[in-house]
């Protein structure tokens, strides 16, 4: 169950990631959506915004998460994270 503060957490970071995926700066929105899916790997808008994100030959590969976002499972992500990389 999430708090007040988690929600607000949420918002703020995903708000954050998505000003900066508009101006092209795909890295500092994927470092806010790791923020947020560390602490909540299950949240559906976050992998979807990862998803929207434009992703480069060389892809950030952030191990710790990469395991998470692989074998997760949410139905409101349709491609999994991984074969954008």
């Amino acid at each position: 169950m999430e708090t007040d503060d988690d929600v607000e957490f949420i918002a703020e970071h995903l708000a954050e990631a998505s000003v900066y995926r508009t101006y092209g700066f795909s890295d500092k929105a994927w470092d806010e959506c790791v923020l947020v899916l560390h602490r909540f790997p299950n949240n559906a808008e976050a992998r979807a915004l990862l998803e929207s994100l434009d992703w480069k030959a060389d892809a950030r590969n952030d191990v710790c998460l990469r395991p998470k976002l692989a074998y997760t499972s949410v139905n409101a992500v349709r491609k999994p994270l991984l074969s954008k990389a």
